[in-house]
């Protein structure tokens, strides 16, 4: 049932990254630089996929969220690189 419900979850987070992915390239042709709290965001989706895919495949016996707290970016690595 877990394998099931995850599985849908993934599928939502994997549009989420996309419209996530979307929304950053218009905010840096417009802007120059990528929205700081949207990189953040992307960053812990990407960690969500992640660890739903370590769930799924067996490779761990953690459920992700929401039966664990949601992935955070550590804090040492918000900061967001300049564009060239």
């Amino acid at each position: 049932m877990f394998m099931l419900l995850f599985a849908l979850f993934y599928g939502v987070a994997e549009f989420v990254l996309v419209v996530i992915a979307v929304f950053q390239f218009g905010h840096a042709l417009i802007t120059g630089q990528p929205n700081e709290n949207v990189t953040r965001f992307g960053y812990s989706v990407g960690r969500y996929i992640f660890q739903i895919t370590q769930f799924v495949t067996f490779n761990t016996e953690e459920k992700p969220f929401p039966f664990s707290p949601w992935p955070e970016k550590p804090a040492e690595e918000n900061a967001v690189i300049p564009p060239p």
